[in-house]
C-alpha cells in the first residue's frame, strides 16, 4: 500500500500552462544577459544570474536522456516526458528556436504516437507509466496545451489530440466529482492526486480555447474543497469509502490541493487560509523548508508548495524560496546537471527541480500571481 500511494502522489502532479511572451521584460540589468538561444529573456531576477547556467545544464541532461522514440527516460515515460517538456518551456525556450527545439518536437511526436482510441476520445499512456496512467494522460494534455499556438505546422495535430484527450477526461469523472487511475472506472472510485491533475488539465484546455464542460470543472473544484480536513486544514487522499487509506492526509497532498484551488480562481478563501496555516505549522517544525515535505514525496510536494506560497504572496515565500533554491543548487550533480531520485528516476527529479526554480520567472501562467 505504501508503494502504491507513493506512486500516486508522485504522479499527482499537474500544471495549468499556456505559454506566451510576458510583458515587462525590457530594461534588464546587463548582468542578466542571455544567450542567443533564449527566445524569451528571463525576468529581471537577481537569482537568475547565479543559476541560469545550472538550469541549462539540467535541460541538456534531460535532452541527453531522450530516447529514439522521443520519450525522456524509461520510467513513467508519458508523465516524465511531459514534465521535462514543461521544464524546458518554463525556462523561456520555444519549440521553433534554440538548441532545445528538437527535444520539444520529438516529445510531441512521442505523445502522439502512444495515444490510443478510447470510445470517441484518446488515451495517452503506455505500459511504462505503471498503475496510474490517468496521471500521465493529464500531464500530456498540459504539455499539448502549452505547445498549442507555437507550432504552426502541427496545429491541426495538436488540437485534435487535445480535443479527444479532453473528451476522455470528461467521461472518466466519478459521481463524487473526482477521477481515478484509469479512464475505465465502473466502480466510480476517485482519489485526490488524480483529481488535481485532471482538473488542472481541463482548465489548461479551456484557457487555450478548447471546449470544456464547465460542470465537470465545478464538480472537481467541489471535490477538492471537500477533501480538506476540518481538523487541521490538510487534505485527504480520497473521498471514496472503498479506497484504502482514504482518510490519510499529507503535506504533499495539501500543497497540490492549495495550488490547484489558486489555479481555479479560488483566491483568499477559507480553504486557502486553513491550508496555509497548516503549512506555517509544518514549516516551523521542520529542520528546513525542503524537509517539511515527506521524504518520499519531496520533489512533488515542494513543487506545489512553491506555487501555493508564491501565489499567496505572503511572508512565507521569500525565506522559503531562498532556502529551497539553495538546497536544490547544492544537491545538483555538477558533472551532468541532473538531480537524483532513486524511487522515480533522475529524469523526474531533474524536471521537478527545474520547475521549482522557475516559479518566479512566471513563463507558465500557473506561476503567475
Amino acid at each position: 500500500m505504501r508503494s502504491r500511494i507513493a506512486l500516486v502522489v508522485f504522479l499527482g502532479l499537474a500544471v495549468v500552462l499556456q505559454l506566451g511572451a510576458q510583458p515587462g521584460l525590457r530594461g534588464q540589468d546587463a548582468s542578466l544577459s542571455t544567450s542567443k538561444d533564449w527566445v524569451f529573456p528571463p525576468r529581471p531576477l537577481k537569482e537568475w544570474a547565479d543559476m541560469k547556467e545550472q538550469v541549462e545544464s539540467a535541460i541538456r541532461f534531460l535532452r541527453s536522456r531522450q530516447t529514439t522514440s522521443g520519450a525522456v527516460g524509461t520510467s513513467y515515460p508519458v508523465a516524465v516526458t511531459s514534465l521535462a517538456g514543461l521544464a524546458v518551456l518554463g525556462a523561456g525556450h520555444h519549440p521553433l528556436e534554440g538548441e532545445h527545439r528538437d527535444m520539444l518536437q520529438k516529445s510531441l511526436s512521442y505523445l502522439a504516437g502512444v495515444a490510443r482510441p478510447v470510445g470517441s476520445g484518446l488515451f495517452i499512456a503506455e505500459e511504462g507509466d505503471g498503475g496510474s496512467r490517468m496521471h500521465g494522460h493529464c500531464y500530456a494534455v498540459l504539455f499539448l496545451c502549452e505547445l498549442f499556438g507555437s507550432l504552426p505546422g502541427r496545429e491541426d495535430e495538436i488540437s485534435g489530440l487535445i480535443r479527444k484527450a479532453v473528451t476522455t477526461i470528461e467521461r472518466s469523472q466519478s459521481i463524487e466529482g473526482g477521477w481515478y487511475y484509469y479512464p475505465e472506472n465502473p466502480q466510480n472510485l476517485d482519489e485526490s492526486s488524480v483529481t488535481v491533475c485532471a482538473l488542472q488539465s481541463l482548465r489548461a484546455a479551456r484557457n487555450a480555447g478548447f471546449s470544456v464542460d464547465s460542470r465537470r470543472v465545478d464538480e472537481a473544484i467541489r471535490y477538492v474543497r471537500r477533501c480538506q480536513s476540518p481538523r487541521d486544514g490538510s487534505f485527504v487522499y480520497s473521498l471514496s469509502p472503498s479506497v484504502e487509506g482514504r482518510g490519510r492526509t499529507s503535506y504533499a497532498l495539501t500543497a497540490a490541493a492549495l495550488s490547484t484551488l489558486n489555479a481555479a480562481g479560488i483566491y483568499r478563501s477559507e480553504e486557502l487560509r486553513k491550508g496555509l496555516d497548516y503549512f506555517r505549522r509544518a514549516l516551523a517544525n521542520a529542520r528546513s523548508p525542503w524537509h517539511a515535505a515527506e521524504e518520499e514525496h519531496d520533489f512533488y510536494a515542494n513543487f506545489y508548495a512553491a506555487q501555493a506560497l508564491y501565489q499567496d504572496g505572503g511572508d512565507l515565500w521569500p525565506d522559503w524560496y531562498s532556502k529551497v533554491r539553495a538546497h536544490l543548487l547544492r544537491k545538483q550533480v555538477k558533472t551532468d546537471g541532473r538531480w537524483e531520485n532513486r524511487q522515480f528516476g533522475d529524469e523526474y527529479a531533474t524536471a521537478m527541480a527545474l520547475l521549482i526554480l522557475e516559479v518566479p520567472l512566471g513563463y507558465l501562467p500557473i506561476f503567475q500571481r
